[in-house]
């Protein structure tokens, strides 16, 4: 009987250590998979960054063309925005008169905001450039003598 007693014992201390050994392979296993993880992760921005420098460089090279705009005339969104010099400073805005998808004129604010990347069209606090499918400049002001 007390070798019975003893092979019980004795398989249960060898099933506690081999819990112990998975447990702390598992942990091992967790932590390399973090460790890949991160590095696919760095690996990946890197490239992306890489590619972005290359688009960069591809547009500084690419020449500009300036479209002229026909005063008064509507300018469709997909052919062109206003010009940015129009939003000449950060958080100063121009009004556009835009004609939006419900089928009116509207003057919104054109520009961009502190930390905004490029401008847009704004109401209040929202941008409206998906709601805008033309804009032209405002006119010049009425002035005495300059406009009849």
């Amino acid at each position: 009987m007390s070798d019975l007693i003893d092979k019980d014992k004795a398989l249960a201390a060898l099933l506690a250590e081999e819990t112990k050994l998975t447990a702390s392979v598992l942990d091992a296993y967790k932590d390399a998979c973090y460790e890949i993880k991160i590095y696919q992760l760095i690996t990946n921005a890197k490239i992306e960054s890489r590619r972005i420098l290359e688009d960069i460089n591809i547009l500084e090279k690419l020449p500009v063309v300036h479209v002229e705009r026909e005063e008064g005339r509507w300018t469709p969104v997909s052919k062109g925005m206003p010009d940015e010099q129009y939003s000449d400073t950060i958080g100063d805005f121009k009004y556009i008169l835009c004609t939006t998808i419900w089928g009116d004129v509207r003057p919104y604010k054109y520009g961009t905001t502190i930390g905004g990347d490029a401008p847009h069209f704004w109401h209040g606090p929202q941008v409206m450039d998906d709601k805008v499918i033309a804009w032209k400049y405002m006119p010049e002001p009425y002035t005495e003598g300059k406009n009849g």
